[in-house]
């Protein structure tokens, strides 16, 4: 009897139970909140749901934002594992995002690295040569090189470059293995037993070519010739001329080929010449010596003066420009106050030579300052003074008298010899024989020859400078 009690409360304690848990429990919720479930993705409802505020909704035709929702795989999309990722993405433990991943495994990552946790990261095991150098950071990686020398940085070390100056001939054909000289030249041509050929680029006994040459200055004899000056391509600084022309650039091309070389003096147009320079030569010597010409274009106005002897009117003097002493510039006539006027280069040494008839030639030397731009006379900036003054031709005359006979009277046995001009006169007495007139200024003169108990004899003169 009590055990069939004892059974009987049991079954009616858990009839109530069930009772309590599918009816008193659902007392209190409507019909659609029955079927609501919990969740935090999308994934976590059924095909036609979306999580929302933590409960699966019905998914909304009309929605485009939940439409949206329901395609996004993609990165930075919401997600719990790896699973919720598409592609090459992976599921952020930190962000619970879809994040890019860099491989799937080892053979996705680059030489010297291997896959962990998604990403390539440095294998420090990975060392094929076994030089304690990475595969990853070894910069030859099949071979053993612990200096990791890279000459020309370009990420292959020395020790596997077979160029390691980057100029495109291998080590095996290059005479500076380490010196970039794509050209190869070879000024001395230095092969020694057992050893290749060293460059110019790196053979410090001829490290380039040398080339000479001259100027040809023979019609500009006496001119100042160092003030002009050579240049040679890719240099700045001039090289100097000696007073023959001559001049040497030392090291003028590193390679053999063509160099451009310039001349550049004052007066004279710039001159300019392309030289082919072969290989095998230490010293070029250029053939024909490089001749100037005068550029007239740059001619200068000169404006001078002089005067004559006495203050004679020096109307029509001769003034005439030279360029080392017998190259004829410019000429022209002074006026009668002696000033004149000549176009001339700006070069030095500048020569004027005046000449007029019944005076002495005359020459004065200039030269051009080209830190002023103006001519300098006796050192000193020309102001236009009188350069110089023409003195008057001096000559000589010889008159030679014969009297006879000799026994005519004492007061008939000399004779009385003048020469006169429009400046002055001078009188002799002269027996037989001459007599000298000197320092006599050229022009005309009357000579008069007077002997008592005779006729007087008279001639018109026209003494030179001869």
């Amino acid at each position: 009897m009590l055990m069939i009690h004892t059974r009987l409360y049991q079954a009616t304690f858990c009839s109530l139970l069930i009772w309590i848990l599918v009816v008193g429990c659902d007392s209190n919720r409507t019909a659609d909140e029955k079927d609501r479930v919990a969740c935090r993705l999308n994934s976590d409802c059924q095909l036609d749901e979306l999580c929302d505020e933590g409960q699966c909704v019905l998914r909304s035709i009309d929605d485009t934002d939940r439409e949206e929702e329901e395609l996004c795989r993609i990165e930075g999309c919401p997600c719990i594992d790896n699973e919720e990722c598409s592609g090459r993405t992976r599921c952020d433990e930190l962000t619970a995002k879809c994040v890019p991943i860099d491989c799937l495994s080892t053979n996705d990552c680059d030489l010297g690295t291997r896959c962990v946790d998604y990403l390539c990261v440095t294998d420090v095991t990975a060392d094929r040569d076994r030089d304690g150098v990475p595969d990853a950071e070894d910069t030859c990686p099949y071979e053993p090189n612990t200096d990791q020398d890279d000459h020309d940085q370009d990420g292959l070390g020395d020790q596997c470059d077979n160029d390691d100056d980057n100029d495109m001939i291998p080590d095996y054909l290059d005479n500076c293995i380490r010196t970039f000289n794509p050209l190869q030249g070879n000024a001395d041509v230095d092969e020694e037993a057992g050893e290749s050929l060293r460059g110019n680029a790196c053979d410090d006994d001829t490290p380039g070519i040398s080339l000479r040459g001259r100027l040809d200055f023979s019609s500009f004899i006496g001119a100042d010739t160092t003030a002009a000056r050579v240049f040679v391509g890719g240099r700045v600084e001039p090289i100097l001329i000696d007073q023959e022309g001559t001049f040497l650039i030392d090291q003028a091309l590193t390679e053999p080929g063509r160099v451009t070389l310039s001349v550049k003096w004052q007066g004279f147009e710039d001159f300019e010449i392309a030289i082919d320079i072969p290989d095998g030569v230490k010293l070029y010597e250029i053939e024909n010596p490089l001749r100037l010409s005068l550029d007239i274009n740059r001619n200068e106005v000169f404006r001078g003066s002089i005067t004559l002897e006495s203050n004679d009117e020096a109307a029509l003097v001769a003034v005439r420009a030279y360029i080392s002493g017998n190259e004829l510039i410019d000429s022209t006539l002074s006026d009668e106050q002696g000033n004149f006027v000549l176009r001339v280069p700006p070069i030095s040494p500048l020569t004027l030579r005046f000449e007029a008839d019944g005076y002495v030639s005359s020459e004065v030397s200039l030269t051009y300052d080209t830190a002023s731009g103006s001519f300098l006379y006796e050192g000193e900036p020309y102001d236009g003074r009188p350069m110089t003054q023409l003195s008057r031709s001096r000559t000589s005359l010889n008159v030679t008298i014969n009297l006879s006979p000799s026994w005519l009277p004492r007061g008939q046995g000399s004779a009385t010899v003048t020469l006169s001009n429009d400046q002055s006169d001078q009188s002799a007495l002269i027996e037989t024989g001459t007599i000298l007139f000197d320092q006599l200024t050229t022009g005309r003169y009357l000579l008069i020859i007077q002997r008592p108990g005779f006729s007087s004899v008279t001639q018109l003169l026209t003494l030179s400078e001869a």
